[in-house]
């Protein structure tokens, strides 16, 4: 227990209680799923006692107590288990970077074929409204140099 306690009262306790609450959302999300799926399954089950003479509120009630509590049980082996895994001084080493060769041809292809934005008023009108719209047309200067390979 000490080595989770030290560690996290020599921390900075803004970051100790983020990943505390991070850690115990997580695995709470996982067991509650479980927990779902198994109170489902005890529901069916129980349904099948009113069967057998035994009073099925009776049982339904023991058993989701009893789930419950292994779920709560659960929660907690887990996080201290995962706290205890946790490396609190190691440091997030950056991924590395890998750097990919570039033909400068490919570059001058890319600004070549770069296309001007000029602005053009134009007056749009629409049969409901009186609204000016401006609209823009896009000139293609220079060419692009795959034109010819697209034109058929």
């Amino acid at each position: 227990m000490k080595k989770i306690i030290s560690p996290l009262s020599s921390a900075d306790q803004m970051m100790a209680y983020m990943l505390l609450k991070d850690v115990y959302l997580y695995h709470l999300d996982i067991l509650w799923v479980k927990h779902i799926d198994e109170m489902e399954y005890l529901r069916d089950k129980v349904g099948l006692m009113g069967y057998a003479q035994i009073d099925p509120l009776v049982v339904y009630k023991k058993e989701a107590f009893e789930k419950f509590q292994t779920l709560l049980l659960r929660l907690k082996q887990d996080v201290t288990m995962y706290l205890m895994n946790f490396d609190f001084n190691g440091k997030a080493s950056p991924e590395p970077v890998i750097e990919i060769p570039v033909d400068s041809s490919y570059l001058d292809i890319l600004q070549q074929a770069s296309t001007k934005v000029t602005p053009v008023k134009k007056s749009v009108t629409n049969s409901s409204k009186n609204d000016e719209i401006e609209v823009f047309e896009v000139s293609s200067q220079p060419a692009s140099p795959y034109k010819d390979i697209f034109d058929t």
